[in-house]
C-alpha cells in the first residue's frame, strides 16, 4: 500500500550544497525561530556556526539574506512533501485522508520544532518577513492543498474556521516547540518515534472525536 513520502533530515529542497553555508543555514535557523529576527546578530550566527568574522556575509550575504535561506531551510521540506504527496492523498476518503494530513504535519514539525517557533516571531506584526512568508510558503501551499480539503464538511471547516485552524495547528505542533517542558512534566523524548506515534494517534482521535458529536459549524 502507498504511504506518505517522507522528506530526509537534509531537508532535501534547500539547494545550498557547499557544506559551510548549509551549517551557517541551519545555525541561523535555530537562532532566528529561538530568539526573532531583531535579536540575533550576524555574529550571533558565526559564533553558532563556528565560523570566522565574515563568514556568513561571505557565504550567504546581508542579514536580510541569512533569514530567508534560513526560513526555506526551515519550511521548503514540509511544503516539498505536501507538493509530492497532494495527488496520492486525493485518492483517499477523507477519513483516511485526515490522518495523512495530521501525520504529515505532525512529523514536519517534530523534524523541524523551527517552524512553530518562526510563526510564533513573525506572525504577531507585520514586516518584509511576514509578507516573504505569504508569498514564498502560505501562497504556494494554499495551492498545493487546495483540493485535499474537498468531499468533507469537517475537512473543509479546518480550511474556513480560524478556531478550528489554529487549534488544530496547535494541537500538532506546539507540543514540539516545547521539548524542555514536556521532558519536566512528563519524562518523555517528544522526538522519540514512540511519542510521534502517539501523538499523531491523539491528535486524531481528538478530532474525529469532535467531527463525531455533530459541531460541525463554524463558530459565531
Amino acid at each position: 500500500m502507498k504511504t506518505i513520502a517522507g522528506t530526509a533530515r537534509g531537508k532535501k529542497s534547500y539547494s545550498g550544497t557547499d557544506e559551510t553555508r548549509l551549517q551557517i543555514v541551519r545555525a541561523a535557523a535555530n537562532l532566528f525561530s529561538e530568539r526573532g529576527y531583531e535579536a540575533t546578530s550576524i555574529r550571533d550566527i558565526e559564533n553558532a556556526a563556528g565560523v570566522s568574522r565574515g563568514g556568513v556575509t561571505y557565504h550567504i550575504g546581508n542579514k536580510e539574506e541569512i533569514w530567508k535561506a534560513a526560513f526555506e531551510y526551515t519550511f521548503f521540506p514540509f511544503l516539498d512533501q505536501v507538493r509530492s504527496n497532494a495527488e496520492f492523498l486525493k485518492t483517499l476518503a477523507p477519513s483516511v485522508r485526515f490522518r495523512h494530513l495530521v501525520g504529515l504535519f505532525v512529523r514536519a514539525s517534530a523534524r523541524s520544532p523551527q517552524m512553530v517557533r518562526f510563526m510564533i516571531h513573525e506572525g504577531v506584526g507585520g514586516s518584509w518577513r511576514f509578507e516573504f512568508i505569504v508569498k514564498r510558503f502560505f501562497i504556494p501551499l494554499g495551492a498545493a492543498s487546495k483540493d485535499l480539503w474537498a468531499g468533507s464538511t469537517f475537512l473543509e471547516l479546518f480550511r474556513t474556521n480560524p478556531h478550528l485552524r489554529y487549534a488544530l495547528l496547535g494541537a500538532c505542533n506546539l507540543i514540539f516547540a516545547v521539548p524542555t517542558e514536556v521532558k519536566v512534566l512528563f519524562r518523555q523524548d517528544v522526538y522519540s518515534d514512540t511519542f510521534i506515534d502517539t501523538h499523531i494517534d491523539a491528535v486524531v482521535a481528538i478530532f474525529e472525536s469532535f467531527g463525531q458529536s455533530g459541531a460541525q459549524k463554524p463558530g459565531k
